[in-house]
């Protein structure tokens, strides 16, 4: 049996999204696309891993203006082309 590569990749988004006041708690999901049956995550702010932060959402209240949220996934995914991946970056607005 030849089984094809397969790309990985995710997205994240934020509930709620947009401008937010200090202190709201807000929670980061994470959309896998040929991640495999048990992928794993890490969730950053900026270039910084955060710690403990390994599931598939990541909810915080002590975000502050300009943090920038973001995760890698790896995959295991039979035949998983490249990994870990990074998602897209979310920039928060905090009054």
């Amino acid at each position: 049996t030849v089984n094809a590569a397969v790309t990985p990749s995710v997205t994240i988004a934020a509930v709620p999204n947009g401008a937010i006041c200090a202190g709201t708690s807000v929670t980061f999901t994470a959309t896998p696309t040929n991640g495999g049956a048990a992928p794993t995550y890490q969730w950053f702010n900026g270039t910084t891993a955060i710690s403990g932060a390994t599931s598939s959402t990541y909810t915080s209240s002590a975000l502050t203006n300009g943090n920038q949220i973001s995760v890698r996934l790896t995959s295991n995914a039979s035949c998983a082309s490249t990994t870990p991946v990074p998602s897209n970056t979310i920039t928060m607005t905090v009054n």
